[in-house]
């Protein structure tokens, strides 16, 4: 993928803060196809000053051959998986606030384990209150719900909103860690 090694001279924006950092890359190419934009970002779940890499959000332009992603996108990481759900993150409305897009065959995802697949089942409930930290709207009503969608990994080719976009997430299992730890060093 870009991004390898570039320096803040390579890049479009760059942002670094307390909380985490973000650099983009502008016209690359990826999956066949010149992108616009490639943003990287990286944040400090634990609160400790360590930023980890956790997503990466590709535009393409418009007149971008879509489908030519798609294929080789297949290529890389197989059929994509069906029922794949996942949540807007760190929204600042009240509920939990599942992605739904106007058009189901415009969004592909591929995905690797639940989250709760790695949670002992008697310490379900310990993952809750510091999950909430990271994304809104997690409540009682919510929690085993969010928790058996929620994936370690996930990769998503969109095309939804006449916005032509890639992300690759891997904060749910930078969230799972970083709970888990805290919750190792109590015990």
């Amino acid at each position: 993928m870009p991004g390898a090694g570039a320096k803040k001279v390579d890049t479009k924006h760059f942002k670094s803060d307390e909380l985490g950092s973000m650099f983009t890359l502008e016209g690359q190419e990826l999956f066949g196809e010149q992108t616009e934009l490639i943003n990287f970002q990286f944040y400090d779940f634990a609160g400790g000053g360590t930023k980890e890499f956790c997503y990466v959000q590709v535009t393409y332009p418009d007149d971008a051959d879509m489908d030519q992603v798609l294929t080789e996108m297949k290529k890389a990481y197989g059929e994509p998986h069906e029922g794949i759900t996942f949540y807007i993150p760190y929204m600042i409305l009240e509920e939990l606030k599942e992605f739904q897009p106007e058009d189901p065959d415009k969004i592909k995802s591929w995905a690797l384990d639940r989250v709760s697949d790695l949670i002992d089942k008697e310490k379900l409930a310990d993952y809750q209150k510091p999950w909430e930290a990271f994304q809104q709207g997690i409540d009682q009503d919510h929690w085993d719900t969010f928790i058996s969608n929620t994936r370690t990994v996930r990769v998503s080719w969109i095309t939804d909103a006449e916005w032509n976009r890639l992300e690759f997430d891997a904060t749910g299992m930078k969230i799972y860690h970083t709970i888990h730890n805290q919750l190792n060093m109590q015990e």
